[in-house]
This record gives structure tokens, C-alpha cells and sequence, in this order.
């Protein structure tokens, strides 16, 4: 399985968020864990299913993060020893270099998620050559920025059989109306709408299974989007003769991967790629 972390205006920690801490959890982390995932690391409960799981720094997150004038200097490599004010400077400094990163990989000719997109391709080629893993059963899930970044590795990637796609699913037209500015600039891939929305993007993983967690609270996406997508994605599933391999479910939570989710999303894959 890929575990795919979210954004959450955590820049300091990526893997972290859904792995442990190897000297143990940060105070900061163990908050943003609770907030975002019920306190629980989702990588640890899949291995605890007898999965193997990897979960990488997406490229600004982590150990991969940017570093501002004297930041290193001044906090050091060890996010172990990290305050909660040191966490809260350091995400403030990155939420503000956003623009910045997106503009200059503009100018560069790439993408900041073409980048991430590319990340997540490569980590697939790395968890299929470990002898311990069967190629054949791969799977990937991720919440808010992970749910994005399972939607296009689905879509992309052939040997994904299974995903789970939590808290990034709506139509564009409706997200442009009134919830651009509710996301991070990751999240924008310049054309796209001209050829695709959102829910045709992984309707292309079409037959193999595929779940989509909502959250009827959550402010980061408007109702009507969220409905659209699921339509369209069951009428990519029903043309393709494949309707009970798609599952659309909504919650009445906020913006969360409650450990109901989490049940419900592991059984999913339990479901499709365990012999």
C-alpha cells in the first residue's frame, strides 16, 4: 500500500503524519494526527493488516522541505526536538514560499504536481522490487492532499489495483466558483479543465476498485461538487460494466479520516487485494 500523506498546512512533518516518529511523535505531530486522523497512524494499522506500506516526504514536506535564511541554523535537522513554536514559525514561513515554489517551477517548465505525481510514479517502481511484495496487489489511500495525489496516481499508474481516494473529490466548475482560493497552489494543474475534470482523472483506473470518502462538512469543497463527481464516476463505472467496483460514501464529519473512515476504507481494500 501507499500511504499517502495529506497537506494540512503542515509543511515541518509528510511521512510523519500517517507514520511514526522513529524517537517518537513530536507534541506537533501527535496534534495534527488527532485533528486530521483520529489520533491514529494509518500506516502502522495496515501493517498491523500484514500489509507493506511506504509512505514518502512529498517534495516541500519533511526532510524535503525549504529551508529560509537561517532556519537550519537556528532549529536544526531534528524535528524531534521541535516546539510547538518552532513547528508554527517554520509552517508559516513554507504556507508564505507556496507562490513563490509554484512561479518557479513555472518558469522551469514543470509543475509543482507534476513533481508530486512523479514522486508517487517512482515510489510504485521502488515498493514493487522489494522481494517481500507481490506486484500484483498494489494499492494506494490518502486524505485531503493524499486523496489528490491518489486521484492522478490511479489514473496513472496501471499496476494500482485498489484505491481508496478520501477528502479531495468535486467537480472543477463548481470549485471555481467559490472555492478556489480554499487550496494550495499543489493542487492546480493549469489546462486540465480544457480536457478533464476531476472525477474523469481517476474514472480512468476504470474497472479496478475504487472508493471515494466525503465529508458532508467539509468547508474545503461545495456540496453540489462533490455530488457531481460522484455521479460522473458512477457513470464511468456503470458504461464500463463495473458498478459494484465503485463505492461513493459521505460522512457527516468535517474535513477528517475519522477511524470509521479508516475501517471502512482498509476493509475496501482488504477486500480487493488480499488473496
Amino acid at each position: 500500500i501507499l500511504d499517502l500523506h495529506s497537506h494540512g498546512g503542515m509543511f515541518v512533518y509528510g511521512k510523519e503524519k500517517v507514520m511514526p516518529m522513529p524517537k517518537g511523535d513530536s507534541p506537533a505531530i501527535a496534534n495534527y494526527r488527532q485533528e486530521y486522523y483520529e489520533g491514529r497512524s494509518t500506516s502502522l494499522a495496515l501493517c498491523r493488516r500484514g500489509y507493506v506500506v511506504v509512505s514518502i516526504d512529498s517534495f516541500y514536506f519533511g526532510e524535503r522541505r525549504t529551508f529560509f535564511g537561517n532556519d537550519a541554523e537556528k532549529y536544526g535537522f531534528d524535528r524531534s526536538k521541535y516546539s510547538l513554536q518552532d513547528v508554527e514559525s517554520l509552517n508559516r514561513r513554507a504556507a508564505a514560499g507556496e507562490a513563490t515554489l509554484f512561479k518557479s517551477l513555472c518558469w522551469a517548465g514543470a509543475t509543482w504536481q507534476g513533481v508530486a505525481h512523479w514522486d508517487d510514479l517512482r515510489t510504485v517502481d521502488y515498493l514493487v522490487s522489494r522481494p517481500e511484495v507481490d506486484p500484483s496487489r498494489i494499492g494506494c489511500v490518502g486524505i485531503s492532499m493524499g486523496g489528490y495525489r491518489t486521484d492522478f496516481l490511479a489514473a496513472l499508474e496501471d499496476r494500482i489495483q485498489c484505491a481508496v481516494s478520501v477528502g479531495w473529490m468535486s467537480a472543477l466548475r463548481p470549485m471555481i466558483r467559490s472555492h478556489a482560493d480554499t487550496h494550495s497552489f499543489i493542487h492546480f494543474l493549469p489546462g486540465l479543465a480544457h480536457f478533464l475534470d476531476l472525477p474523469d482523472v481517476i474514472g480512468c483506473m476504470v474497472p479496478k476498485p475504487l472508493m471515494v470518502q466525503q465529508c458532508s462538512r467539509d468547508e474545503l469543497y461545495p456540496m453540489d461538487g462533490m455530488k457531481e463527481a460522484l455521479r460522473k464516476i458512477e457513470a464511468i463505472y456503470a458504461k464500463a460494466g463495473a458498478s459494484s467496483n465503485f463505492i461513493g460514501r459521505f460522512y457527516d464529519r468535517p474535513h477528517t479520516f475519522s477511524l470509521k473512515m479508516q475501517e471502512e476504507a482498509f476493509d475496501w481494500l482488504d477486500r480487493w487485494l488480499k488473496p
